[in-house]
C-alpha cells in the first residue's frame, strides 16, 4: 500500500472503527509478530490457496448471520 499505512494498520483501523467487521488479511509477508493483527482476524501468507480465502470469507460470513 502506498502511503504510511501499511495493511496491518488498516486491519486496527477497521477493527476500531468497525469492530462487527470481519477480517481476512492476505499479505507477502509470511511471518508475523504474535497479536500484530486484531483478534479474531485470520491470516494468509501469499501466495495462497483462493479455496482456502474463499472458505474464510464463508465462514466469517455464516458466524455474522447467526
Amino acid at each position: 500500500m502506498p502511503g504510511t499505512m501499511d495493511g496491518i494498520k488498516l486491519s486496527h483501523y477497521i477493527r476500531d472503527r468497525w469492530p462487527a467487521v470481519k477480517l481476512v488479511v492476505a499479505s507477502g509477508k509470511a511471518i508475523l509478530e504474535e497479536g500484530s493483527l486484531p483478534l479474531g482476524s485470520q491470516f494468509f501468507p501469499k501466495p495462497y490457496d483462493g479455496h482456502a480465502i474463499a472458505d474464510a470469507i464463508a465462514r466469517a460470513l455464516s458466524s455474522a448471520a447467526n
